[in-house]
């Protein structure tokens, strides 16, 4: 019974050490320390996600029921809520993070399997789309200022959501690679770069133009005072 008992020790842990979840690094392995801190994730992505949740789908909701809202702006802002909403409702990220952790915990490795591949396809596309159209609220702002006049006719409610459906399509396409490439993760990294200096090229742009105008309305308040 003793030589069983030790056989079947070593076999569930051989089976632990090469487990395959597709493209994911699986360790199921747990001590006290690791246990308490996924605990602890555990509840503070539920508290975070029920935060993420109201307060984005109070923004949407105030969008939606304002009419004066319904400008391409706020609908870059009200797409930009839906989608960080996605990552705090029941079927996006981190909701999922707390169910696979629990299987975890639980050795549910048929669960933890499902649960953790929802959360990284999800909480990946998600994240690219939430990035890509922060950039484009950044740049929306710039060209608020640079068009003038000729911002409403350039840009449209109908162009905005055309633009957010193709950024979605290319975060989901690049999820997908996923599956065949195998040095995928310099897409994310160029996604995340790009946002990064678009972000910070329109802001610093925007940061400048307002500096101008101020100096132009200050010398214009010195003049009319003379």
């Amino acid at each position: 019974m003793l030589a069983i008992a030790v056989y079947e020790t070593i076999y569930n842990m051989n089976k632990t050490h090469h487990l395959n979840c597709f493209f994911l690094d699986v360790n199921l392995e747990q001590t006290k320390n690791t246990n308490i801190s996924d605990v602890l994730t555990c509840i503070l992505n539920s508290v975070f996600s029920l935060v993420t949740s109201t307060g984005n789908a109070l923004i949407l909701h105030v969008i939606w029921k304002t009419q004066e809202l319904h400008s391409p702006s706020f609908i870059f802002l009200f797409c930009l809520a839906a989608t960080d909403l996605l990552v705090g409702l029941i079927i996006f990220t981190q909701p999922f993070y707390v169910a696979y952790k629990i299987a975890e915990l639980t050795n549910n490795y048929g669960a933890y399997c499902i649960l953790r591949m929802i959360k990284s396809i999800s909480g990946w596309t998600t994240s690219g789309a939430s990035l890509a159209i922060l950039s484009g609220v950044s740049i929306d702002r710039l060209l608020v200022l640079t068009l003038h006049l000729r911002y409403n006719a350039i840009v449209t409610v109908q162009r905005v959501l055309q633009t957010v459906f193709v950024v979605w399509m290319l975060s989901v396409t690049i999820v997908m690679l996923r599956f065949r490439i195998r040095q995928w993760l310099i897409f994310p990294a160029a996604i995340v770069v790009t946002s990064f200096l678009v972000t910070t090229m329109s802001t610093l742009k925007i940061f400048q133009i307002v500096r101008r105008y101020q100096r132009q309305i200050s010398q214009q308040q010195q003049s009319v005072t003379l």
